[in-house]
């Protein structure tokens, strides 16, 4: 249900926080990662929603982000490196929050 676009569209963006909350509550960080591809693609109505702070036009939930660069460090196969750094610069060019699990995650990704 919750990869469903139609479910975005009923929902709204917070759908896409909370399968990839399931996900990691469920010990599958690919399935995170791959949410996170899913609702934050150009295609889907979670790529542009309203901040918290301020009420800017952000592209990407911070989040949903924060998120996703945590389990980017948590796959044990790797290869999440480049799209790790990519999160973290968009991280650092919207000075967007980074919890220290963020953090670690994209350490991890850069190691494996």
């Amino acid at each position: 249900l919750a990869l469903d676009s139609n479910s975005v569209a009923s929902y709204g963006p917070s759908i896409a926080a909370a399968a990839m909350l399931a996900c990691i509550e469920c010990s599958r960080s690919s399935q995170a990662i791959y949410a996170y591809d899913f609702f934050m693609s150009g295609d889907q109505s979670a790529a542009s929603e309203w901040q918290w702070a301020g009420g800017n036009i952000t592209a990407v939930k911070p989040l949903c982000r924060d998120l996703a660069l945590q389990e980017m460090g948590n796959v044990k196969k790797g290869g999440f490196g480049h799209d790790a750094m990519r999160l973290f610069s968009e991280i650092i060019e919207e000075d967007s929050p980074l919890s220290t699990n963020a953090l670690l995650g994209l350490a991890h990704s850069l190691e494996h």
